[in-house]
């Protein structure tokens, strides 16, 4: 999967990431931090990774890093762009 569509957002950082900057995404427990983008289209938010990722389960969460910094994550609800 080349990137997937969030749902249940919850930026507990308190602030809203940019659009089109690069961080960090984790979809699984302990997997290594995968480079990704923030997108959004159509008021819906995508996030694309920078390599395909494997073992994609819709409806598992997506925690968004910028660098160590949690900024929150949201609900794999599709397979997006």
């Amino acid at each position: 999967v080349k990137g997937v569509e969030l749902e249940k957002i919850n930026w507990i950082s308190g602030k809203v990431p940019e659009i089109n900057k690069k961080y960090f995404a984790r979809i699984r427990y302990r997997q290594e931090k995968q480079w990704c983008e923030l997108k959004i289209k159509d008021d819906k938010t995508f996030v694309g990774f920078e390599k395909v990722q494997n073992g994609v389960s819709l409806g598992q969460s997506l925690v968004l890093y910028d660098g160590e910094e949690c900024l929150g994550g949201g609900v794999m609800g599709s397979i997006g762009e």
